[in-house]
């Protein structure tokens, strides 16, 4: 399975989010899960593929393939929820036996959980 951080009402309903602005949405979102604005010529062909998309029902499904091979996080606790992740990955792939004896210590400041986010 991937994570990724998904806004709740996008994950739960077959809502397709239409997004504009500067941000990385491909970072942050899976495949074909969003419509971004920039990827059209003009308001007029985003329009169209809307109606088109509206019209449809294959093709608007299509945005909704994702769904089995990832699990959305509400915003507000991906950060604690993909910490325990990366938690729960590191303590079952170190082969390596080792002590620490102050797990606050290792997880805040050692385990690189959180960084990048």
């Amino acid at each position: 399975m991937t994570y990724r951080r998904d806004s709740d009402i996008y994950a739960r309903y077959n809502i397709i989010p239409v997004v504009r602005g500067s941000g990385d949405y491909a970072s942050i979102a899976p495949p074909h899960s969003y419509i971004d604005v920039r990827d059209f010529e003009s308001p007029e062909e985003l329009a169209k593929y809307l109606t088109y998309l509206d019209k449809n029902d294959t093709a608007y499904m299509e945005y909704f393939k994702w769904k089995p091979n990832y699990i959305a996080f509400p915003a507000e606790w991906f950060a604690q929820a993909i910490s325990y992740c990366d938690l729960c990955e590191r303590l079952h792939s170190d082969k390596e036996e080792k002590i620490h004896y102050d797990l606050k210590e290792w997880f805040d400041k050692k385990a690189n959980c959180n960084k990048n986010l």
